[in-house]
């Protein structure tokens, strides 16, 4: 981008011919460096070396050094270069000087001086002044001038420079260059570097000088020829591109990207997240000057670290001259690598074992640090105490290490931690190491999403599976009957191991025990202790295990447990917690994840954090440690102890904290079950874990569940009874709320044990209340059972019997809340609403901050009770309020359920039919801010049809045309209903929405051809309305006339009395029709084509509607009148004014339907002919004949319809 001057301010005692040697070194490398920086200038064509063509003036050649010119030869930039000895100054006089030579003798887009010489103040300055853009010109002659005032021959020149040449020299720009030779030379190295790079061809240090030089020698020798002075950018660029093997032989070897060390395999799946990640970290941009740039790879072993660094090698090496890698696993192990290393950079490998592990560490740091190109050196498998001081500090290099170890490179700037592949990486691996084509791996995809899911993405895991799949000759379509095999068997498979990795996984895990032991091994109950909780933690699911828990499982027995219910937490004061997973994060055996929400503000810090643990991982050590002594009551204390955990946390209706928890409940019942571990504290779980299933809709589970810690109940030889009689009223309950057949038959059978056991305990002081608890838990079951087998003369029975019961007991704060909110509910479904209204608000308010099972279903009952009455705006904020309670997780599943369904019906019904769209909008929110879709799922095939036809109703209100489709598809011919009467407002609801989706559509067209036809009468000249033939059509208003019945054939096709505008038809199907037709057609069309009827538009802008026979509505307009005056039929708007008169009796039927509801079906407009008696007889003789004109008529817009009321 630049241009040279070819003099040079020199002062030196070095005699002329070096001067003028420097003068143009300098000169062409900044020709050089002008030329890659027109490489990515697409006007720039090449470069004019010494300036212009040769049929130019000698003056013009004299002041430009090189220009940058494009296709057409036009100057883009024209540069001249100055080179100055060190510390010599150039003021403004000098530079103006240049510049003014430079505008007066060449035309170019833009000019640059550039020079090495120091600016003084002034020159400084008018440089600055030049590079203001778009000045006047008469303003930068004036702020130059002020420059150069102390300068007669420079002011006088500027003064001589015309209008034009002033202009050029505000494209003039000064470029002070304070580089030496080195540096620029360095520059352009990076430079060839870079753009090699870019076309993934390499260049090392002494490869880039012989590129450098021979640049230079072709700047020189077309500096000398001037038939051979143009140097285009693309033949530029050719130089640049040399092949690798051209600069190979000219060196006589590679100098760049030489691997040296053994290096891991390079993946064939590239992760690129990964890449990109360590590739930002290692940026040279980045870099301290002299400083090396460090990046730490970590994750569990098999993961892919070492695989991610190959693969960064692989894809970076030309951005290095040298790259080593070294095996850091041992001290051992570095001091054998660096004593390749020192051998490759001496070029000779002497005996060496004598040198100290220092000595050899300094002497590779010391060849690093003075290597003139960039190196890479790969520290593979390291831990940080042992390969620390073996991290060279300065050079020009990057360091890369990868470790097992999470938790010791604190001091790194840069950290990569890998975790699982994602699915559809390992699902490609899979692909490729099982050979499958792509229509088998298409074919199997879910299979093998499957088993990736199963392995947790762990790809030495994939790859001993796959290795195990086809060494067994186990077809790919039985992957789902070996997974178990796969995890228990192709883990430890020596037959299966990859290619370039050393052992099996479960060797890999074993060698991480080893290193675990070793690392701990100065403190033997510390070491301990890391064992005891790393088995404790194999029994959790392995995400987010929270870190107190599993300490607490592991050091606390049930029996040194405080009574309370409040989860047990261990004192950190007491038991080194955070070294026990300091040291089990240094072998990448768990990482620290994101804290559980804490149960309240006053919670101790540290309660929440948490760990994570890869799954196969936790299998393989749930294995190992499966066979350790003691490992079942292991197993039961953190049953016993999650269970208190999960307990409080659903008793203050922690929602997040309880479905974390849940997940490890779930693991431990699993666990339990496949171990055969029966007792109160697994039982417990099982039952509290079933709560947390049955609050999340999960009913059938919950019942499996219950059933079986029932059974273990009854196993044990000294069960709790208390918990018994809780399980069978939950499974009682479950029962219940699912409406399973036998449902009365479970209730009589679980709880008859329960009274007994109640009218047993009712008598001990200490038991009173629990015993009023379970009272009233089962006497609410027993009522709701009643309203559907109010006969069942048993269950009356029991009913009664707990509620006499009840009266004998206390009334403790949990039955007065069960209570209160059976009450509200009463009242709402006797019909009270506003009552209902008023004790859901008193209940709420009594309740206070607590959100319970109770607060969700009286909120959702008071929302219901709010849409009910039309109060649209009060329920949508006390939607707000129940959504904040319960999104988005939740605890109260069965109050969305029903609040969906209910409240979400009653806004339904009022837009489809009602047309209310503050009801429609409180429906929108409610299928777009509730998880409708899960809620779906659990619930049978009706509930989940009528959810879909709510998503329609609210899809079709935002004219959501797409997902209205997809939806009335997925509805199809479900059932809406139980076949009960209480059941057909649904059957209503999806009756009424097709008629205001009809009514929706003809609107539409409606609208938007009066629009139409409004633009149409603004395109007539003025004055047309005054045209006499006009008005007197207009006000005579003779037209044909037909009368028939909506009964009769033809009109009977239409459907006529099935019109859905509420309370104007009516059900009787005997509608009087009037099909008028206006004896004079007025059209009005324009060239292109457009036309409509003036009549027919001007009754539509008066309340008829035009016809759409796909979406036939009518609407009621209003002032319209028809009536029967003196023999004439006459047809009048809003205003009194004419719109039809015609001559005809009526037959007495039809006077006494349009009597009857004094209504009559008007169609007006044209198509039947009724002037022509041959032709209006054609019309009406068939029901295809009759639908055929009045199809073709409506779609031009020429019948309009409206239930006119009729006038005896």
């Amino acid at each position: 981008m630049f241009t040279a001057l070819k003099g040079a301010w020199l002062v030196s005692n070095l005699d002329g011919g070096r001067v003028a040697a420097r003068g143009f070194q300098y000169q062409y490398l900044r020709t050089l460096e002008a030329l890659l920086a027109g490489w990515d200038r697409p006007d720039v064509d090449g470069c004019r070396i010494e300036g212009p063509a040769p049929d130019s003036t000698a003056s013009a050649v004299d002041v430009v050094d090189f220009d940058l010119v494009d296709r057409q030869g036009e100057c883009l930039v024209a540069a001249q270069v100055k080179s100055a000895a060190p510390g010599r100054r150039s003021s403004a006089p000098e530079a103006f000087a240049v510049l003014a030579e430079m505008v007066t003798k060449s035309d170019s887009k833009a000019y640059e001086l550039i020079t090495t010489a120091m600016p003084d103040t002034k020159c400084r300055a008018l440089a600055a002044a030049l590079a203001v853009q778009s000045q006047d010109p008469e303003e930068l002659r004036f702020s130059v001038a002020q420059l150069l005032g102390q300068a007669p021959r420079a002011s006088a020149r500027l003064q001589a420079l015309s209008a034009e040449e002033v202009e050029r020299l505000g494209r003039c720009r000064i470029v002070f260059d304070n580089r030496d030779e080195a540096v620029l030379r360095r520059d352009l190295h990076d430079q060839l570097r870079q753009r090699r790079r870019q076309r993934r061809a390499g260049l090392g240090e002494r490869s880039a000088g012989l590129i450098l030089g021979y640049l230079t020698a072709e700047v020189l020798r077309r500096a000398a020829t001037p038939q051979e002075a143009f140097w285009s950018i693309s033949d530029f660029t050719n130089a640049v591109l040399v092949e690798d093997d051209v600069l190979i032989r000219a060196l006589g070897r590679k100098d760049w990207a030489a691997v040296y060390g053994p290096v891991t395999p390079v993946p064939d799946i590239v992760r690129p997240a990964l890449l990109a990640k360590v590739a930002d970290a290692l940026t040279p941009a980045d870099s301290a000057p002299g400083g090396v740039q460090s990046c730490v790879v970590t994750g569990l072993s098999g993961i892919g670290k070492s695989s991610t660094a190959a693969a960064y090698v692989a894809e970076h090496a030309d951005r290095y001259d040298l790259i080593f890698w070294a095996d850091a696993s041992t001290t051992e192990s570095l001091t054998a690598s660096f004593r390749r290393l020192c051998g490759h950079l001496h070029g000779q490998f002497d005996d060496q074992s004598a040198r100290s592990a220092d000595h050899l560490r300094e002497q590779a740091h010391e060849l690093l640090s003075a290597l003139p190109g960039r190196w890479l050196i790969v520290f593979d498998d390291a831990f940080a105490d042992i390969v620390s001081p073996w991290i060279p500090r300065l050079g020009r290099g990057d360091v890369l290490i990868t470790s097992i170890d999470n938790a010791g490179w604190t001091w790194a700037r840069h950290r990569v931690s890998v975790d699982r592949m994602s699915t559809d990486h390992a699902c490609e691996l899979m692909t490729r190491r099982l050979a499958l084509t792509d229509s088998d791996a298409e074919r199997h995809r879910q299979d093998l999403a499957t088993l990736a899911d199963a392995l947790d993405g762990w790809p030495l895991a994939i790859e001993l599976a796959c290795g195990y799949l086809r060494s067994c000759a186990i077809p790919v379509d039985r992957i789902d009957q070996y997974r178990h095999a796969l995890l228990s068997r192709a883990l430890d498979d020596r037959f299966s191991i990859p290619h370039g990795y050393p052992r099996t996984l479960v060797a890999a895990v074993d060698l991480s025990l080893a290193r675990l032991v070793h690392v701990l091994a100065g403190d033997q109950q510390l070491s301990r202790q890391v064992r005891e909780v790393l088995g404790y933690l194999t029994n959790f699911a392995p995400q987010r295990i929270p870190i107190h828990l599993a300490a607490v499982s592991a050091f606390f027995s049930p029996e040194d447990v405080p009574t309370t219910p409040l989860p047990t937490a261990v004192d950190e004061s007491d038991v080194p917690l955070r070294e026990i997973f300091r040291a089990l994060v240094k072998v990448s055996f768990v990482r620290y994840t994101e804290p559980l929400a804490p149960l309240s503000s006053k919670s101790p810090v540290g309660i929440d954090d948490t760990v994570s643990m890869n799954a196969v991982l936790q299998e393989i050590l749930r294995q190992y440690y499966e066979q350790t002594p003691g490992s079942k009551e292991a197993l039961s204390q953190c049953a016993f102890h999650t269970d208190r955990w999960l307990y409080v946390s659903m008793e203050v209706s922690h929602a997040d904290r309880s479905w974390e928890l849940a997940q490890h409940a779930a693991a431990l019942a699993a666990h339990a079950r496949r171990r055969d571990v029966k007792d109160n504290h697994t039982a417990v779980l099982l039952g509290n874990l079933a709560g947390f299933k049955k609050l999340q809709g999960e009913v059938r589970e919950a019942i499996e569940l219950l059933t079986l810690e029932l059974a273990w109940l009854d196993e044990i030889e000294e069960p709790n009874e208390v918990l018994q009689a809780q399980t069978r009223i939950q499974l009682a309950h479950a029962h219940q709320i699912a409406e399973l057949p036998g449902e009365a038959d479970q209730a009589l059978r679980l709880l008859t044990p329960v009274l007994a056991y109640i009218e047993h305990i009712r008598q001990e002081e200490p038991a009173r209340n629990a015993a009023a608890v379970l009272t009233a838990e089962a006497a609410a079951i027993l009522e709701e059972l009643l309203r559907r087998h109010a006969r069942n003369e048993r269950l009356v029975h029991l009913h009664r019997s707990f509620t006499t019961l009840s009266g004998l007991l206390p009334t403790p704060s949990t039955v007065a809340e069960m209570a209160q909110a059976r009450a509200v509910g009463r009242l709402f479904e006797a019909g009270q609403t506003e009552a209902a209204e008023r004790a859901a608000r008193e209940a709420l308010a009594s309740y206070g901050e607590d959100w319970t099972g109770n607060s969700a279903e009286v909120q959702r009952i008071l929302i219901e009770a709010l849409t009910v009455q039309r109060r649209w705006q009060e329920a949508e904020a006390e939607f707000e309020s129940f959504l904040a309670r319960t999104r988005p997780r939740s605890l109260h599943r069965f109050a969305e359920q029903m609040l969906v369904h209910n409240v979400g019906l009653t806004c339904a019904l009022a837009w489809v039919v009602a047309g209310d769209e503050a009801a429609a909008a409180l429906l929108n929110r409610i299928v777009s801010e509730m998880d409708v879709d899960t809620l779906s799922r659990q619930v049978p095939l009706v509930e989940r049809t009528r959810y879909t036809l709510l998503k329609a109703v609210a899809a079709a209100s935002r004219n959501d045309t797409s997902a209205f489709e997809t939806l009335m598809h997925d509805l199809g011919t479900h059932p809406l209903d139980k076949e009960t009467n209480e059941e057909t407002p649904w059957e209503d609801l999806l009756h009424h929405l097709i008629g205001r989706l009809r009514d929706i559509a003809a609107r539409t067209v409606h609208e938007n051809f009066q629009v139409h036809g409004e633009k149409l009468l603004q395109t007539l000249a003025p004055g047309w309305q005054g045209d006499p033939n006009l008005a007197r059509v207009l006000e005579r208003a003779d037209v044909g006339i037909r009368l028939a019945l909506s009964s009769e054939a033809p009109f009977d096709i239409l459907g006529f009395a099935a019109l859905p505008t509420a309370g104007t038809v009516g059900r009787d199907r005997t509608i009087a029709v009037a099909v008028i037709e206006p004896t004079h057609m007025l059209a009005i069309g324009t060239a292109d084509g457009l036309s409509m009827e003036l009549q027919v538009h001007r009754i539509c802008s008066s309340g008829f509607r035009l016809v759409v026979p796909e979406a036939f509505t009518v609407p009621t307009p209003a002032g319209w009148q028809l009536r029967r005056h003196r023999g004439q039929l006459t047809l009048k708007d809003s205003a009194g004014v004419l719109r039809a008169r015609a001559r005809i009796r009526p037959q007495q039927q039809w006077l006494a339907a349009a009597d009857r509801h004094r209504r009559v079906l008007v169609l007006y407009g044209f198509g039947f002919d009724l002037g022509s008696p041959a032709r209006r007889n054609e019309a009406f003789t068939s029901h295809q004949a009759f639908y055929s004109r009045l199809k073709f008529t409506a779609a031009r817009r020429l019948l309009a319809a409206g239930l006119v009321p009729w006038k005896s």
